[in-house]
């Protein structure tokens, strides 16, 4: 009998690719706002590594020569383009995150689909492929991990360093998950297997067993060892 698709570690109607853009979204998300956290504390600025990046910029912030930047003074106007920055921000990273995972749990998915070593194999060779290609076009060589200026509007590189480790953290954790469930499967038969054997090697001594002459050692006996005993 075939096996069904939710025994198989796959829910009956999301594909596997849905899979992958889940975890690779929570990585995603995980790496953004670490790095947004990190340029906060570091840089003292509050979200500005997401102002930096959003196509309404030129409303709240002023791009210097020196390629620095200045923020603009607190109007209506500003404050409005910056509560649109976060909306667009929200609807892109959690907002997204949220429809997919709220689409896998009403098709009857769990969170052990997400788990299974396909799926966080896919996941991290689309990310590393994200860096392939983006440091093979912008700078020329190819490189499992992007640093670079050509894409995000950022004040340090290092923002990147901390994205990758959080993403690192993500996967590590839904590996660990992962093995931990295999672990915890493979636990019933080995605990079958151990108890069979018991119930044979119990099985063996307790059946009464007929016993022979021959199943005792033979007292060798000589003449000289007779006539010993005889004239004692």
């Amino acid at each position: 009998m075939a096996a069904s698709p939710a025994s198989r570690g796959r829910s009956p109607t999301v594909p596997a690719h849905s899979h992958v853009a889940i975890l690779q979204g929570v990585g995603i998300c995980l790496g953004w706002y670490s790095a947004i956290i990190y340029d906060a504390i570091v840089e003292g600025t509050f979200c500005h590594t997401l102002y930096r990046n959003m196509p309404n910029r030129s409303n709240y912030l002023l791009d210097l020569d020196d390629g620095g930047y200045e923020m603009l003074d607190i109007t209506f106007q500003s404050l409005a383009h910056k509560l649109l920055a976060h909306t667009l921000d929200f609807i892109g990273h959690p907002g997204l995150l949220w429809l997919l995972i709220a689409s896998h749990k009403a098709s009857g998915g769990s969170f052990v689909d997400l788990a299974s070593w396909n799926v966080i194999a896919s996941a991290w060779y689309l990310s590393r492929s994200w860096s392939l290609f983006h440091s093979y076009v912008n700078q020329g060589r190819f490189a499992l991990w992007y640093f670079g200026h050509d894409i995000y509007n950022l004040a340090s590189l290092d923002c990147y360093l901390v994205a990758y480790v959080a993403e690192a953290v993500c996967f590590a954790g839904v590996a660990s998950y992962r093995l931990h469930k295999d672990f915890e499967g493979r636990l019933p038969l080995r605990e079958s297997r151990k108890g069979g054997a018991l119930f044979e090697m119990a099985h063996y001594y307790a059946t009464p067993k007929k016993c022979g002459v021959e199943d005792f050692p033979q007292l060798i006996h000589s003449e000289s060892a007779a006539s010993a005993l005889s004239a004692m």
